[in-house]
């Protein structure tokens, strides 16, 4: 009876301590998973942030404000981006007119149909009168066209070209270095005009020396004949002074020398003119010389004056 006792009491002691082993083992395992559980949920919380961070939006770039003058009032207009010029509709479809007629003409120059080039560039300048290039191919062909003494059927007064060329490189700074290369503007570069923009103005006592020597110096126009006087003053002193006889239509050189003292001036003919071979004057700051008994001369030719 005692044996059985005993035995059943190893038994229960023995359930016993396997079942609180077995349950201290499932607390450690239940630990473990949650522990486990916990940081899959902080991975999956810090994967969700991360996805957050990713999938937000880029802020947009802020719109610039570009100022319109008109009317001499400022206003303001919100773009996207700033551009680097505007031309409007109408504005861009008379430049692309005005190029592709200078384009025609320029086909007409190379052929030398000046006077067909000359045209063409008109009509360009009619569409955009702000298109550079039109104006300076202009200049060329008028230049031409006057050194080939065609002038008036084209209208290649000294007054025109100069006028295009001063549009040409206001508008292109970068026509005003090509204006001094060449022989095609020869006719353009004996003006006062033309000087001026190189610096030398009747102004300064100093260019006067240069100025007679570049400048092609007219008698005023009579009627249907022109200018019946010429000047030309050469280095070292020379001059010639042509002379028109109106009879034989006829040009008359007649050659001599000439002093320059400030802004007095003195002629010696080798030969009498008007009875006389002594001519004494001055050169005033608007560019025209005085010769008393003589004329006063200036750089107009008196273009078809008749």
């Amino acid at each position: 009876m005692r044996i059985a006792l005993t035995t059943t009491v190893v038994i229960t002691t023995m359930f016993f301590l396997s079942s609180s082993s077995f349950a201290k083992e499932d607390k450690k395992v239940s630990s473990t998973t949650i522990a486990k559980k916990k940081q899959t949920k902080k991975k999956d919380t810090s994967k969700k942030q991360t996805s957050k961070k990713q999938t937000k939006k880029k802020p947009k770039p802020k719109k610039r404000k570009v100022k319109l003058f008109i009317h001499k009032k400022t206003r303001h207009l919100k773009v996207k981006t700033r551009p680097k010029f505007f031309l409007g509709a109408n504005a861009s479809q008379k430049r692309s007119a005005a190029m592709t007629l200078n384009v025609a003409g320029f086909q007409q120059f190379r052929l030398k149909q000046y006077a067909k080039a000359a045209a063409l560039f008109r009509k360009a300048l009619k569409q955009d009168d702000t298109y550079a290039m039109a104006h300076w191919n202009l200049v060329r062909s008028l230049s031409i066209l006057r050194a080939k003494r065609l002038i008036c059927p084209n209208k290649a007064y000294l007054k025109t070209i100069l006028t295009h060329l001063q549009k040409a490189f206001t508008l292109s700074p970068n026509f005003k270095r090509s204006m001094t290369y060449g022989t095609e503007l020869s006719p353009v570069r004996a003006t006062l005009r033309y000087q001026s923009w190189l610096g030398h103005t009747p102004t300064k006592t100093t260019s006067l020396p240069l100025l007679l020597q570049k400048i092609n110096w007219y008698s005023p126009s009579v009627g249907a004949f022109g200018p019946t006087e010429k000047l030309n003053f050469k280095s070292k002193g020379e001059v010639e002074l042509m002379t028109l006889d109106r009879g034989k239509l006829k040009w008359k050189t007649i050659t001599g020398t000439y002093t320059l003292k400030g802004r007095s001036i003195t002629l010696k003919l080798s030969s009498a003119f008007k009875d006389k071979k002594v001519f004494v004057g001055t050169f005033d700051k608007k560019g025209t010389l005085h010769l008393k008994g003589l004329a006063n001369f200036s750089d107009d030719p008196s273009d078809c004056s008749a």
